[in-house]
């Protein structure tokens, strides 16, 4: 009986408690409610609690929506949708809070809220990701790369379109002048874009060659400002299957593949970027909301079939700018040369004409011919440029050879370019290693470092284009040698403050981190390599340090743009790795997603 007693009297006490809570979160809601200071919203009963907190959630934004005074700016064609996507961005941002109350657990009735106050500085933390995106557009600007200051520009314009204030958001694009001025950013970023002197009206797209083979026609064209363009999609037309194809362009060509008997068509720049999904899904969803609605007229380029006698779309061939920022010790004498120009002359000659590599294997070391076989195999290759203008670089015992451009096609619509570097070692006159070679920004980015002798340049340069090679051959054999089998390796994801392993003295103010072990990191690149039927990497943006204790020890922070056929992203690497032996180690090797202040990255200061 005295337990039965004792029993009644704590069901009693609990269901007393749970009246009181009741009670207060009645209380509470009333106060929000009747407060001028929130925006809120109640789910009512519900089926199940997830489906409670979700009405809760949908009808604080339609809340938000309906009472916020905001000031955005919206096309007249899809204003709804666009008013309806402005306010459905916070979402995420606003399920971290944690302000949402169960006003009846039997009914599953959820109340969800947020101060006035709060949303504000969820909006002012938009703002400030616009002016890192205009930021980051203005460098690429400077560096030549703008296919990554479009992205940058455009991805910034979608913001302000997803912005509760977007009209009213204004600043000073020349600060530090004496005379201040203010204009909107959204005309700024437009006329940035596709004004008189924006980027668009820079561009040019020609026709460098219109052959007919087989029973259809192959059109090389070139794109480039006053430099050769990469990290851009375009769309051309396909008069005969009437639907646009997606193609890459890298070094400012691209093929493109019509019908014999076309002989004109379109081509235009493609703002679509898939990658905004995983990276910046506001910019991504408001483009997939408005992104018919902005018209640049610019961006679309005619081409025709040009007569036989026009020479002017044909651009002269840049000079390697390694030979002429690496010195006299560069220079391969023409003797030399003329042994590695014939080889490569029947490299080209088989590339061109699609014969079997197979007849090439006397030119190359069997590791490296397996591995230049393993590179070719895609579903579709196509040389770009015929009668290559080769360049040849001394580098310690190897002779670079620069480069081969490729247009590598995987299934109808993937289509991207790379140039091909091959390495001749001088003792047996034969190529030991090709790779991928890194982009012309992320080449410049290195030159750019004069303070170092040729060689470290040159060190850096062919690591990294191995080490992007490595990863586009899946070549797994390669990453776990080069990887310390005490390599801290870290992925992660933006979050708090945190510090992540206080031996090293690496610190993040935005991320948290996963430690993987060497084993688990290339278990799950295996993983990845075996389920991809491509993996491509392009680096841009480069940064790096020295050792100030030890030569060829470097810390490298690069920007990193990932692609396979079923994946995108965009990011940022740290690589810490020591080149002064036979073969790179790296000790460290984080990513994290976004870019942060010089302070604030895995800088090799911090390591020392």
């Amino acid at each position: 009986m005295k337990k039965i007693i004792l029993l009644l009297l704590s069901i009693l006490l609990c269901f007393n408690a749970l009246c009181q809570n009741s009670k207060a979160n009645r209380n509470t809601i009333k106060q929000i409610k009747e407060s001028n200071l929130y925006f809120w919203g109640e789910s009512g009963a519900s089926r199940t609690p997830k489906d409670g907190k979700d009405k809760a959630l949908a009808n604080l934004i339609n809340n938000i929506k309906e009472n916020h005074n905001g000031h955005a700016w919206l096309f007249q064609d899809v204003k709804n949708e666009q008013l309806e996507e402005i306010y459905r961005s916070f979402e995420d941002d606003i399920m971290q809070q944690p302000y949402i109350i169960c006003s009846n657990s039997k009914e599953n009735n959820f109340f969800r809220y947020i101060a006035k106050t709060e949303f504000d500085s969820l909006c002012q933390r938009r703002t400030e990701l616009i002016m890192t995106q205009i930021h980051n557009g203005k460098v690429s600007e400077m560096k030549k790369s703008l296919g990554d200051a479009l992205k940058s520009y455009y991805t910034a314009l979608l913001l302000c379109y997803s912005h509760p204030d977007g009209k009213l958001l204004k600043f000073d694009p020349d600060k530090g002048d004496n005379v201040h001025k203010e204009i909107e950013i959204i005309s700024w970023l437009n006329k940035k874009i596709d004004g008189d002197d924006g980027i668009l009206k820079s561009i040019n797209i020609k026709v460098k060659s219109w052959e007919i083979v087989d029973n259809h026609c192959e059109v090389v064209i070139t794109v480039y400002c006053d430099v050769a363009l990469s990290n851009m999609r375009i769309l051309y037309y396909d008069p005969t299957m009437q639907n646009d194809v997606v193609c890459n362009i890298e070094n400012g060509t691209a093929k493109l593949i019509f019908d014999k008997n076309i002989n004109e068509s379109y081509v235009k720049i493609d703002f679509s970027y898939p990658d905004l999904q995983s990276n910046n899904p506001a910019a991504f969803n408001m483009n997939e909301t408005v992104g018919n609605q902005i018209l640049f007229h610019k961006a679309t380029y005619k081409i025709k079939k040009p007569k036989k006698d026009n020479n002017n779309a044909i651009e002269p061939e840049k000079s390697d700018e390694i030979i002429s920022n690496a010195g006299d010790d560069a220079i391969v004498p023409e003797n030399e040369k003329n042994e590695y120009e014939k080889i490569m002359k029947d490299v080209e000659n088989v590339l061109v004409n699609h014969k079997n590599l197979s007849t090439l294997s006397e030119y190359f070391t069997p590791d490296c011919f397996s591995y230049f076989q393993k590179i070719m195999n895609c579903d579709n290759y196509s040389i770009l440029s015929e009668n290559v203008q080769f360049s040849y670089i001394n580098h310690g015992d190897e002779v670079i050879c620069h480069s081969i451009p490729v247009q590598f096609q995987y299934g109808n619509n993937t289509k991207f370019s790379r140039s091909l570097s091959f390495r001749f070692t001088k003792s047996i006159g034969k190529i030991s290693s090709v790779a991928y070679r890194i982009s012309d920004s992320a080449e410049s980015d290195i030159l750019n470092k004069t303070q170092w002798e040729a060689d470290a340049r040159l060190t850096l340069i062919d690591f990294l284009e191995d080490f992007q090679t490595a990863y586009m051959a899946k070549n797994i054999d390669y990453l776990r040698n080069i990887y310390s089998d005490d390599a801290l390796i870290i992925v992660g994801h933006k979050l708090e403050k945190k510090i992540i392993n206080d031996n090293t003295g690496l610190m993040s103010d935005q991320y948290e981190y996963t430690q993987l072990s060497k084993e688990k990191y290339l278990t799950n690149l295996e993983n990845l390599f075996r389920n991809k039927k491509y993996v491509n990497i392009r680096f841009t943006d480069v940064n790096v340090e020295e050792s100030y204790s030890e030569k060829n020890v470097f810390g490298i922070n690069v920007a990193q743009h990932f692609s396979t056929n079923t994946y995108v992203d965009n990011g940022y690497l740290f690589l810490y790795v020591d080149l002064r032996g036979e073969n790179p180690i790296i000790y460290i090797r984080t990513w994290q997603p976004e870019k942060t202040t010089v302070e604030e990255q895995f800088t090799l200061r911090k390591l020392n």
